[in-house]
């Protein structure tokens, strides 16, 4: 794109059905001082192709933003430069940064404050589970108390709301 837009010719071997592909998709750029942009709005958009500019755009623009985030990050190159994987390189170098992860809020929650009941057997819970065949007996209820962790099983040959 970068070639015909500059100096109006084709690579060389492309075949006609590709030249007029790249024709359509050349469209949405336009060249200006040996450099490709893309047709953006509200302004145009320079189209980043070196990988060391777009290492020094990264630090520069993470840097610049008091390390922020991904988001923050990739919203201000995004507005200024374009490169197919800008958005997989902010988060990759983002990663990366010994300071982001020091300091990133994930894993800084509140701890949760358990519920401790006020008295003997106000909160207990039952658990129900089937037992090896044996004795006639199939099943095994349990009863916790949530205060002492007293525990109290009862053996049953059914199950239901009854027994």
């Amino acid at each position: 794109i970068h070639q015909w837009l500059s100096e109006s010719t084709m690579p060389e071997g492309i075949s006609s059905d590709d030249s007029a592909k790249l024709k359509r998709q050349s469209k949405a750029y336009f060249a200006f001082d040996d450099e490709l942009w893309l047709h953006a709005k509200p302004y145009p958009t320079k189209i980043i192709l070196e990988l060391k500019e777009r290492i020094e755009l990264l630090a520069f623009a993470h840097n610049s933003s008091l390390h922020r985030g991904i988001f923050p990050t990739t919203k201000t190159l995004a507005q200024r430069v374009f490169w197919p994987s800008l958005a997989a390189d902010v988060r990759k170098w983002i990663e990366a940064c010994p300071e982001c992860q020091k300091y990133a809020r994930t894993g800084n929650q509140a701890l949760s404050i358990p519920q401790v009941p006020n008295s003997l057997f106000t909160q207990i819970y039952l658990d129900a589970l089937r037992m090896p065949p044996g004795a006639g007996f199939i099943y095994l209820v349990l009863a916790r108390d949530a205060l002492t962790g007293w525990v109290e099983g009862k053996p049953f040959k059914h199950l239901t709301s009854e027994s």
